[in-house]
């Protein structure tokens, strides 16, 4: 499992746990994120959003979000 950086934002309930969204940086064009479906199951409780910087244009799929690499500015 290979997670290239990690990003800490508030827990949205009264128990005040930090949820960590994982950042998975790809450059080729055929890709499978395979890490970010092994990291969510392993810490399936603390995961937010996942993030996919790639060097195609913006999509949203099944809640993961796939961001140019132009748009990391915007995480």
């Amino acid at each position: 499992m290979e997670i290239d950086f990690l990003t800490i934002r508030p827990y949205p309930d009264a128990a005040m746990k930090p949820r960590v969204s994982p950042i998975e940086v790809k450059s080729g064009k055929r890709y499978s994120p395979v890490s970010l479906n092994r990291f969510k199951t392993k810490f399936a409780k603390r995961v937010g959003t996942e993030y996919v910087l790639h060097t195609k244009p913006l999509k949203v799929e099944e809640g993961r979000v796939f961001l140019p690499l132009y748009m990391s500015i915007c995480l």
